[in-house]
């Protein structure tokens, strides 16, 4: 299949992988036009680098292009290239030992701020640095189940895509992750 017969039609997910699998250039050329930046931003929200997102993407790229072979699925492109995506940035976050989280900085207050409002403010930034500490004594997979679920607000099934488990499966993890901060919580309370 060539693009070029269909006009300004954009091909379907599916018109796109078999003329990839069959080694259409402009087939391959239209798939990393359609998804490229969403690599890239996907990447650069993980890694907080612009060249790193850019080398990330890359390998991204290749992965896909590599694996196309392996596509069960071609109606799931999409959710497929974003999986390679995440597997990958976590993989390599993995690797360097930047699975963490950033320093939250607080704001400053006017200086006519009441007593309570204050003590409210400073008792809410205590509970978010306890939290990032909890979440960092977490096993890995824990913290990015939770993250996936609370910071990314992704769905049970997409999660389960993603990190191919079946719905169950992520909400027993989800469960017992929430369980383990739970646990660390009231040690915490308890000290």
């Amino acid at each position: 299949m060539e693009l070029s017969t269909l006009g300004n039609i954009e091909p379907t997910s599916e018109a796109l992988v078999h003329g990839c699998r069959s080694g259409d250039k402009e087939c391959l050329n239209e798939l990393y036009t359609r998804y490229a930046d969403r690599v890239y931003f996907k990447c650069r929200s993980m890694v907080k680098d612009d060249a790193v997102a850019h080398d990330l993407a890359h390998d991204v790229f290749i992965k896909v292009f590599t694996n196309l072979d392996k596509l069960k699925n071609p109606g799931g492109l999409t959710s497929w290239i974003f999986s390679i995506t995440y597997n990958h940035c976590v993989t390599y976050l993995r690797q360097n030992k930047r699975l963490r989280f950033e320093e939250i900085q607080p704001e400053r207050e006017p200086a006519d701020t009441g007593e309570r409002e204050l003590t409210e403010k400073m008792l809410g930034e205590i509970r978010i640095t306890q939290l990032a500490r909890m979440l960092d004594q977490l096993k890995e997979e824990e913290r990015i189940i939770l993250l996936l679920k609370y910071q990314e607000g992704l769905s049970v099934k997409q999660i389960g895509r993603l990190l191919d488990l079946g719905e169950s499966a992520v909400k027993m993890r989800l469960k017992r992750s929430r369980a383990h901060l739970a646990d660390l919580y009231r040690q915490i309370e308890n000290a």
